[in-house]
């Protein structure tokens, strides 16, 4: 075996001996698949992807319709109820951007003005993304399952498209949003400023590279859903 796929099960095999009782099966699961997939360095980045195991519940499956339309239920209510947080900092951070690239720019140098652009437009695009991200079609109006199947249902199809199209640059907008920063502050020469905003970048990196994709996510549960409905006898 060579070393990388060595590494690579080693990491899958710590993962399975630290996973907690309730993500054991998990923790397996992710280290059966290891032996199927095909090249050394993506065998590695599927180990190190296992990771998230050991700081993240396992997913809760749908097992009927009746669950699917709690599903629908609770999305609603948590779209209805929640403010959009992330989205307003966003929007915070490209007018704090953006306010670096009006002149009199002070001790900014080229560098750094390129690098609070990067990061302003970054912000502009995640923040558009998480708005529509958090927009939600019409509820429905009675308590009937069917309904709120079909409005869940709609709701992962629509999420997955929109992280398949105008939202598939997401995590790399992530990282540039911290790259721009570290340019940004490290052209006004604060050293300390700059040397966390580096740990910070490294640290996010680290995070989306382990995260799943959204659209990955979501056209899970539209599959899973899809398979209780043909067993319950009914059509997507």
């Amino acid at each position: 075996m060579r070393p990388v796929r060595k590494l690579a099960v080693r990491i899958s095999e710590t993962v399975v001996e630290r996973a907690r009782p309730r993500c054991k099966e998990w923790a397996q699961g992710l280290a059966h698949e290891i032996e199927f997939v095909e090249g050394d360095w993506r065998a590695l980045g599927w180990a190190i992807g296992s990771l998230r195991v050991l700081v993240r519940n396992p997913p809760t499956p749908l097992r009927n319709v009746a669950e699917i339309a709690r599903a629908g239920r609770l999305f609603a209510g948590s779209r209805e109820h929640t403010p959009p947080i992330i989205c307003l900092l966003m929007v915070m951070q490209v007018i704090s951007n953006g306010l670096h690239l009006v002149p009199p720019t002070g001790r900014v140098g080229p560098l750094g003005l390129a690098g609070f652009a990067i990061a302003a437009l970054s912000a502009a695009y995640m923040a558009v993304l998480l708005w529509l991200d958090t927009r939600m079609s019409q509820r429905p109006e009675d308590m009937d399952d069917c309904a709120w199947i079909e409005f869940y249902r709609r709701e992962m199809v629509r999420r997955r498209d929109l992280y398949t199209g105008f939202g598939a640059l997401f995590p790399a907008s992530m990282v540039l949003w911290c790259a721009g920063m570290v340019l940004g502050y490290g052209g006004m020469a604060r050293l300390y400023v700059t040397s966390c905003l580096i740990a910070f970048c490294v640290f996010v990196t680290f995070v989306v590279s382990l995260s799943p994709r959204p659209a990955e996510s979501f056209q899970r549960k539209v599959d899973e859903v899809d398979s209780i409905l043909r067993q319950g006898g009914r059509e997507a």
